[in-house]
């Protein structure tokens, strides 16, 4: 663990002052971030979409599901521990090229170009690929899931807005879900 190891700060540069102070808490630096909330989450309609969320063991679609949500500081990386109704999502963010964010899932990994805008966060995919180990294969935009998500304030001080959205080629959306996740602790490493 490195106490001084602060990710968003460094990819956004200049970027960390337009966002807004409940959101840099999300991502303060040095701590180990616990937050719990609620938030609605859909599945796809399609048998494939509905298919591939099953197989990758999203969370079930549901109008008011219980969301925590756990980042954990490294020394080069954040593992972020999130939990619908206990059903676990979790991936590993670190620095990529030209202060992109890099998320691996699995063996799926996507760089995303992180944009600061009326104090929200928003999350631009760039690209997406397969690694395993050292190899990594680039997937073309037409085969690649996609993934989009926007952090922003809301009228309480100590709450964040999430929300994200997956979809996939021939599939269609596959999961989207917004919550309202309110920050519990901050643990100084």
């Amino acid at each position: 663990m490195h106490s001084n190891h602060c990710l968003y700060r460094h990819l956004l540069g200049s970027g960390w002052d337009q966002l807004a102070e409940v959101v840099r808490r999300v991502h303060r630096c040095g701590d180990v971030i616990h937050a719990q909330g609620s938030g609605r989450v859909l599945r796809g309609h399609s048998l494939l979409s509905r298919f591939l969320a099953q197989a990758l063991q999203m969370p079930k679609g549901t109008d008011k599901s219980t969301v925590t949500l756990t980042v954990t500081r490294m020394r080069h990386a954040e593992l972020w521990e999130r939990s619908f109704d206990g059903r676990r999502l979790v991936t590993t963010q670190t620095g990529g090229p030209e202060r992109s964010l890099v998320e691996s899932w699995g063996p799926l990994e996507f760089q995303f170009r992180l944009e600061p805008r009326e104090g929200a966060l928003y999350y631009h995919q760039q690209a997406c690929g397969l690694r395993m180990g050292r190899i990594r294969i680039s997937l073309p935009t037409w085969a690649s899931p996609q993934v989009s998500a926007r952090e922003g304030p809301t009228s309480s001080a100590n709450q964040c807005t999430v929300s994200v959205v997956v979809v996939a080629p021939l599939a269609g959306s596959i999961l989207e879900y917004e919550a309202e996740v309110e920050i519990l602790s901050h643990i100084a490493l």
